[in-house]
């Protein structure tokens, strides 16, 4: 089942919301090993290499880079994600400029 579900895919990304280390990504990494298809596409685990800082929530996943503007950056690859958004919303199929 796991290789059809991953037969098209060029990237893979997993979301920890704890340690990377041991969780849902360590889990798949090691079962597309042991069904040979560890190939052909970049795997990606997100999640906490260290400790995590005090603080809100929000700015503990900040300081960590896993709060979601931060994700959408490593994610796409564009740096300025937040002038991209604003550039989305003035420009819509709705509300054309």
């Amino acid at each position: 089942m796991l290789k059809e579900i991953i037969k098209d895919q060029k990237r893979i990304f997993v979301l920890e919301d704890h340690s990377a280390i041991g969780g849902l990504a360590d889990r798949l990494l090691n079962e597309l090993v042991s069904i040979s298809e560890i190939r052909g596409f970049e795997f990606t685990n997100l999640g906490l290499r260290e400790y995590p800082e005090c603080g809100t929530l929000l700015e503990v996943l900040e300081y960590h880079k896993l709060d979601g503007k931060s994700l959408a950056q490593k994610i796409s690859g564009i740096a300025d994600i937040e002038s991209l958004e604003i550039i989305k919303q003035k420009y819509t199929e709705e509300a054309p400029q």
